[in-house]
Parts: structure tokens; C-alpha cells; sequence
């Protein structure tokens, strides 16, 4: 079963900003120069602005990628052979 381009679009939104979210935390605590209660405050207040924007970002792209290239080479539907 395949899902509809908008909601597949939306469930590979979500999959990569988790996956993105622990990156961005992590660099942010690594990176942080601060003691370690400060550093994970700020790892969280960054993940979560930034995963709004990039969500809806990387939304954006997937859709306008998906149009741009339905263009040049739209699905092809399969057809059952007659019974």
C-alpha cells in the first residue's frame, strides 16, 4: 500500500527531524561552553526552534522536489491485465 505524496511527504518530515533533533541537541551540548546544566537548556531550546522551522522547511522542499520532478518524469500506474 503506498501512502498519498502529501502524507508521505509529512511522515519522512517527521522521521528526519527526529533523527535531526538528536544531532542538533548533541552538537549544541557538545559545543556549548557553559556547565552541563546550562549546556542541556540550551541544547533544548535550540531543538525546539529549530525543529519547527526545519520541519516546515524540509516540507516545502520535499513538495516542491516532488512537483518539479512529477513533471519530467511522471508515476506510471499499473494496470491489472484484463481477466
Amino acid at each position: 500500500m503506498r501512502l498519498s505524496s502529501h502524507v508521505r511527504s509529512a511522515v519522512k518530515t517527521a522521521s528526519w527531524r527526529a533523527f535531526a533533533a538528536v544531532d542538533t541537541f548533541g552538537l549544541v551540548w557538545l559545543f556549548s561552553g557553559h556547565d552541563a546544566t546550562h549546556a542541556i537548556a540550551a541544547a533544548g531550546a535550540v531543538v525546539g526552534v529549530e525543529a519547527i522551522t526545519k520541519s516546515l522547511l524540509y516540507f516545502a522542499h520535499e513538495r516542491l522536489w516532488e512537483a518539479r520532478f512529477d513533471i519530467i518524469n511522471p508515476p506510471t500506474t499499473v494496470r491489472a491485465p484484463n481477466a
